[in-house]
């Protein structure tokens, strides 16, 4: 039951996740009046074309209706919704959602409302200023005529008579008076995703964002616009981001933040063991990192403290090149064990390896820290029972808290994978099955979806794509 619950809710994420970012280019036919209601103080906006989505992921009537849990391909047909024109989808002032889709029918709309009714999901339909409405799930506003439905929410008690006001304005404003000309509208424009977001920089700040907002000297919403498209197939699904700058002054930050990143040479794949269920790669410039950990008080504070054992400042400044970073769980590891990490780094010199003597002796006359030379190259540390071993070997720092990893075994499937790494700006892989054998909370999250793997690259700092392969199809029209 909690993995079927479990599944049940990434599909709901997914399915509110697409409506979410749903939005379709405006266009002056009359058939497209629905997306007149996105508001022009909209800070997000998005598409779903359902039709398209059918096609790439090869799925048939009756499996959308498995999927959206209704009885039958007859019941899909007679929603009173137009499923073959795009859903629109925004986030609106309040933090209130948004959902927009052509009416095909507001006859068969009611009725759908009235079976929804039977079921205690939606409130009886009732007809006020032109327009039928209807609570739906205690916490959203329905309303529709005979061209547009728009559901908006979440709302409770006063708040749902001050969010129908708002409805009522969107739903009988003009074209002129939509957001539909927003710049986030036109930055969709070269996107053909079958469901597609965009987002202004204001955005940013309901999601966390304010640090990269201040990063990047954003002061505007149209400083910076995010977008986002999702395609599917059976097998995998693809989620592309990019942000586009919209002032030379954005642009120049964008850069200058990349200055840090090289592109990915690869050899590290090799520097892997059999057992690997993670793997992250970057390409740095120690010195031009370590400047941007400590313009962060968080990541300064960090250094300082570390800087207390070895002089953690020089080793950054000493990399340059390749840095990889393993999670690795061995055949003999018991369920829920903390797999073994493995850090490995390029390095332009050892140089700090010459003041290794008063590393050792510092913490000896310090008391609580325990600094052992195991050689002149490789070293033991150890605090409050936590061990960690680090050293360089051919030019590479290497830093792990299992022994058995100083020395990687290769031929695993990292290595094995080593051209899809190379000459990007980043590089993470999850095995999803082998972290579920080894990872008791991930396996409690995963449950059985058929995932098998997740993978997140960067071509550059400004385009990232997120991969994810296993049986979608089957994710998708899972029986809940």
């Amino acid at each position: 039951m909690k993995k079927r619950t479990l599944q049940s809710l990434l599909v709901l994420v997914l399915a509110v996740a697409a409506l979410a970012g749903a939005f379709l280019l405006f266009n002056s036919r009359k058939s497209d009046a629905y997306m007149q209601v996105v508001p022009k103080d909209a800070r997000v906006v998005g598409r779903m074309d359902l039709k398209a989505l059918m096609k790439s992921v090869e799925l048939d009537a009756e499996e959308v209706s498995s999927a959206l849990q209704l009885r039958s391909a007859d019941e899909v047909a007679h929603l009173g919704i137009d499923l073959t024109r795009p859903f629109v989808g925004f986030l609106a002032r309040g933090d209130y959602m948004g959902f927009a889709a052509c009416v095909s029918n507001d006859a068969e709309l009611t009725e759908t409302c009235r079976k929804w009714q039977a079921k205690g999901v939606c409130g009886e339909v009732k007809t006020q200023r032109g327009y039928s409405w209807a609570v739906v799930a205690d916490q959203w506003l329905l309303a529709f005529n005979t061209k547009k439905a728009l559901l908006m929410g979440p709302a409770v008690g006063e708040s749902q008579t001050q969010l129908m006001g708002d409805m009522f304005r969107y739903l009988e404003q003009k074209e002129e008076e939509s957001g539909v000309e927003m710049p986030i509208f036109k930055a969709l424009q070269d996107m053909d995703a079958p469901m597609a977001m965009a987002a202004n920089s204001r955005a940013m700040s309901s999601f966390g964002g304010d640090a990269l907002r201040g990063k990047l000297g954003v002061r505007e919403a149209n400083d910076l616009i995010m977008k986002l498209g999702l395609n599917i197939s059976p097998k995998s699904m693809e989620l592309e981001a990019e942000m586009e700058a919209g002032t030379e002054k954005v642009e120049k930050a964008i850069e200058t933040l990349s200055e840090g990143f090289g592109k990915i040479g690869g050899a590290l794949a090799a520097q892997t063991s059999r057992g690997s269920i993670a793997w992250a790669c970057a390409n740095i410039d120690g010195e031009k990192v370590l400047g941007l950990m400590r313009s962060g008080e968080t990541l300064r504070t960090l250094l300082l403290m570390m800087n207390l054992a070895v002089d953690v400042d020089m080793i950054i400044k000493a990399v340059h090149g390749d840095v990889a970073i393993e999670l690795n769980s061995q055949e003999d590891y018991r369920l829920g064990q903390i797999p073994a990490m493995r850090l490995t780094a390029e390095l332009e010199n050892t140089d700090f390896l010459k003041n290794a003597d008063y590393w050792v002796e510092s913490a000896r006359e310090r008391g609580g820290v325990q600094l052992v030379a195991d050689s002149p190259n490789d070293f033991c540390f150890s605090y409050a029972g936590t061990e960690a071993w680090f050293g360089t070997k051919d030019n590479l720092l290497y830093v792990t808290n299992d022994r058995s990893m100083i020395t990687p075994t290769g031929k695993g499937w990292i290595e094995a994978n080593s051209k899809e790494i190379k000459g990007k700006r980043l590089y993470v892989t999850l095995d999803v099955q082998g972290a579920k054998r080894s990872l008791a909370s991930f396996m409690d999250i995963v449950g059985d979806m058929p995932l098998e793997r997740l993978t997140l690259e960067a071509d550059d700092i400004d385009e990232w794509k997120l991969t994810i392969t296993g049986d979608v199809k089957k994710l998708l029209t899972i029986e809940h």
